[in-house]
């Protein structure tokens, strides 16, 4: 086999490894929300965090898939939902298909941009990784200013 094809092969593997891992993370702290429930929310004291939390309640019952999908690329927003979604009593039959998609997006997203960037930077592995993430949050920006212009459109409609 060509090299190509061993660092593909090698990528999918990663992205394997991730999506699991990811999911793992993602129905344990689930699982936690479900057995802490609500005493675990109403122990949260700072304003920001209880703003993220009743977001993530609110926005699980509008838009799970979307919710779900978009909190899995944002660090504190990924556990805050995870947590609510299981306190709230989201049925986790619901949960689990779209927590192992949205996972294995990321995963995917994540393995193909540490590959590109290792590839075109690959002298320089901390410029990489600094690139990589600038690049992520860039990403992550646009998907939200993508959706909050959705947003008050159908607001006006």
């Amino acid at each position: 086999a060509d090299g190509s094809h061993a660092q593909a092969c090698g990528n999918g593997t990663r992205c394997v490894v991730a999506a699991l891992a990811a999911m793992v993370g993602d129905s344990l702290t689930f699982a936690l929300g479900r057995r802490l429930g609500s005493p675990l929310l109403a122990r949260v004291r700072s304003p920001r965090v209880q703003s993220v939390f009743e977001w993530a309640r609110i926005a699980l019952e509008r838009r799970a898939a979307l919710v779900i999908f978009i909190a899995r690329y944002i660090p504190f927003g990924r556990v805050a939902v995870n947590l609510v979604a299981g306190a709230t009593g989201f049925a986790y039959r619901r949960y689990l298909p779209l927590s192992a998609l949205a996972c294995a997006a990321w995963a995917v997203y994540n393995v193909a941009l540490g590959a590109a960037f290792g590839a075109w930077l690959g002298d320089y592995p901390v410029l990489a990784v600094a690139v990589s993430i600038v690049v992520a949050i860039a990403v992550g920006m646009l998907i939200d200013a993508i959706r909050v212009r959705r947003e008050r459109i159908r607001g006006r409609e």
